[in-house]
């Protein structure tokens, strides 16, 4: 047999995902995502590898079993997220429909859907298929009803001229398949970035500490971090039967945002020290309903010490989970568009 010379970059895998219609059941045609490095797909195959009785002192071949059926499946990829698809990942990471507005409201009293396997669920709450496209014709990896476990939105100035990049992860127990290449759906070009945070007074960027007033904030990094842990339980054959959204320590929201050290901001450590929670709101508009881009958490708790890092100017790295006062809405996001 003659040697194969074809070479291929890793830049010519691509990568698509879309929502599924009913939990579980693939789709063909799914939305390209702009990654720059190959995704990573891990499988928790169960391998074991303990020698049984037998001749000789030396693994047997038969001895080894292999199981690839109901494991978890990780899907870890990280892309600049377009303003039309910042809705989408937000509501389905959140099990949170937007309003009116494209406004994602995380209430009061949260609590995440069960969902039954082969249903039809309300598009905040589907299931996933992704596509690792090969650059070989119809040698592309799927994984199906898989589930948006967490994404991290990341604006930094000093990176990647400031673009939103979504960090995301999807998790899912059906085993990952060799298929036919999907159709991609072409990526847009409308980028949020952390200048949309900037400008005149139609940006809101203030940090209202509990019993305080609203302290202007100058931010030149922005992390929004939403983990929403997901189990699977009971067998459908090689499905689940039931998947429970906002298990373990339930939906988890974080904020990062490094503000310059200033006559605003400089008595922030202290609140850490005493538990003071903060109302922080960070738009692109005058409020979350004109905003483009952006988050409002009413009761932000300071989880890491409040020190100025070093660089061209000192900066404090604030670093907020937002918790839920039995009253008050937990979390406002903002997004451009309706999801998909």
């Amino acid at each position: 047999m003659a040697v194969d010379t074809a070479v291929y970059s890793p830049h010519e895998y691509r990568f698509g995902a879309k929502r599924e219609a009913d939990i579980g059941t693939a789709v063909t045609t799914v939305d390209q995502c702009n990654i720059a490095e190959p995704v990573t797909v891990t499988t928790e195959i169960v391998q074991t590898l303990d020698m049984r009785s037998g001749a000789g002192r030396v693994l047997r071949t038969s001895d080894v079993y292999t199981s690839k059926e109901f494991v978890k499946t990780t899907v870890q990829t990280s892309f600049p997220i377009e303003a039309d698809q910042f809705g989408t990942y937000m509501e389905s990471v959140t099990n949170q429909a937007d309003d009116a507005n494209y406004n994602v409201i995380i209430a009061s009293a949260w609590t995440g859907p069960e969902l039954a396997w082969g249903a039809t669920p309300a598009a905040e709450d589907a299931s996933w298929t992704l596509y690792i496209a090969s650059p070989e014709t119809n040698k592309s990896r799927r994984c199906h009803g898989m589930f948006l476990t967490s994404v991290v939105f990341t604006a930094d100035a000093g990176s990647d001229g400031g673009r939103l990049i979504a960090n995301c992860t999807w998790e899912g127990v059906v085993a990952p398949s060799t298929e036919n290449d999907p159709t991609l759906t072409a990526y847009g070009t409308t980028w949020l970035t952390l200048q949309d945070l900037h400008g005149a007074d139609a940006h809101l960027k203030q940090i209202t500490p509990s019993g305080g007033s609203a302290e202007e904030v100058v931010i030149s990094k922005f992390e929004l971090g939403i983990v929403n842990p997901t189990i699977f339980v009971g067998f459908n054959g090689t499905n689940p039967e039931v998947i429970a959204r906002g298990m373990g320590n339930g939906l988890e929201i974080t904020l990062n945002v490094d503000t310059k050290v200033d006559s605003e901001t400089i008595d922030f450590w202290s609140d850490r020290h005493d538990g003071t929670d903060h109302k922080i709101e960070i738009f692109s508009g005058a409020t979350h309903a004109a905003a483009s881009f952006g988050v409002e958490i009413m009761h932000g708790i300071l989880t890491g010490e409040v020190n100025p890092s070093s660089g061209d100017y000192a900066f404090f790295p604030l670093q907020y989970r937002a918790t839920d006062n039995g009253t008050d809405d937990i979390c406002v996001i903002a997004t451009a568009t309706p999801p998909e």
